[in-house]
């Protein structure tokens, strides 16, 4: 089985902290033999990116030296993830034109332009109403202009929503989450597994789905239940990542997001290489 990591940041990002190059060595370390660099492209109120994201055609450059010099040892995607907002679609297209990212993520940060990871996002909102306002969002995202490979971190409210159950259970949002799948099968998108989550979700649950039923411990954002009405309505394919901002979790609970697949019926992880897709089978 080929090892796979498709989401990881470093110190281009604004909340980055690691070299890329120490990343890299990191991850050839741990065994990782297919690694995608995305960095955040979110621009701000001001329409501009953070200060290490504002020459996208820099930070590719360096991807690429990199994928040069480790070839052999590690297969390394010079990617980028880019927070959607529809305020900024045509900016964000703009700059991605021309510009041949081996990876692209397509992931919702903010929501009617607040941050989902401040707690101004939440304030005077039920769950219910905090959480179809951000799938709402994500349903928006599915028809961005720019060309994208994957959905990043769907349920990402889960990570710091201020309820006593902040899990984003899919027979509570059965509609809206049903049409976020649904397109994204129609479009051919990736559906990422991501593993970064808090450890207050990683207790036991059951998903309901129909016909459909397993218990696991929430290891990765979607959660069990909505991964299994994802397969039951025909999705397969599925991807792998970390997440990760710093070197130890890279590869973090892939063993534990590997058997949950397994379980569900998934063959294994998809991934973008040289600009087809692949499958790490299990």
């Amino acid at each position: 089985m080929k090892i796979i990591d498709t989401h990881v940041h470093t110190d281009f990002s604004s909340d980055g902290v690691e070299k890329a190059e120490d990343m890299i060595r990191a991850a050839i370390r741990k065994g990782i033999q297919y690694i995608a660099f995305t960095d955040h492209l979110d621009l701000g109120r001001d329409g501009c990116a953070s200060e290490r994201m504002r020459d996208l055609k820099a930070v590719l450059n360096c991807f690429c030296t990199y994928k040069a010099r480790y070839a052999g040892q590690i297969e390394i995607a010079a990617g980028v993830e880019v927070g959607f907002a529809p305020e900024h679609e045509a900016k964000l297209t703009a700059l991605l034109d021309g510009l041949n990212f081996d990876y692209v993520i397509n992931s919702i940060h903010d929501v009617n332009g607040q941050d989902c990871y401040r707690m101004e996002f939440y304030k005077n909102k039920t769950k219910q109403q905090a959480f179809t306002e951000y799938f709402d969002a994500v349903l928006q995202s599915l028809d961005a202009s720019f060309t994208y490979h994957a959905l990043g971190h769907l349920c990402y409210v889960e990570r710091v929503a201020p309820y006593p159950d902040r899990r984003a259970c899919y027979n509570q949002f059965a509609d809206i989450l049903d049409k976020i799948l649904n397109k994204l099968i129609k479009k051919g998108k990736l559906l990422e597994l991501n593993s970064s989550i808090r450890p207050q979700l990683s207790e036991s649950l059951t998903a309901d789905c129909g016909t459909l039923r397993t218990k696991a411990p929430a290891v990765c954002l979607p959660g069990a239940d909505i991964l299994a009405r994802y397969k039951q309505l025909g999705g397969t394919r599925v991807t792998f990542g970390s997440d990760a901002h710093q070197i130890p979790r890279l590869l973090d609970k892939y063993d534990a997001v590997t058997d949950l697949c397994k379980q569900l019926g998934f063959s294994g992880f998809t991934y973008i290489s040289s600009g087809k897709e692949k499958l790490a089978a299990f």
